[in-house]
């Protein structure tokens, strides 16, 4: 099975940035990969980020 444009996009990003040293967990691989493939709204992502680091002030 061939890998879509999304997933080629996903995958690439994750190869780049751990081509630079980056060490990216599982979570946020799959975190890409959902945002990649529409699955998850960036947006949304990033709010409950946003969020979780303000409740640890």
């Amino acid at each position: 099975m061939t890998e879509s444009w999304r997933e080629l996009r996903a995958r690439n990003a994750i190869n780049s940035t751990e081509a630079e040293g980056v060490v990216l967990s599982e979570e946020t691989k799959q975190i890409i990969f959902a945002i990649s493939l529409g699955e998850i709204d960036a947006d949304t992502v990033v709010d409950e980020y946003l969020a979780a680091l303000r409740s640890n002030e």
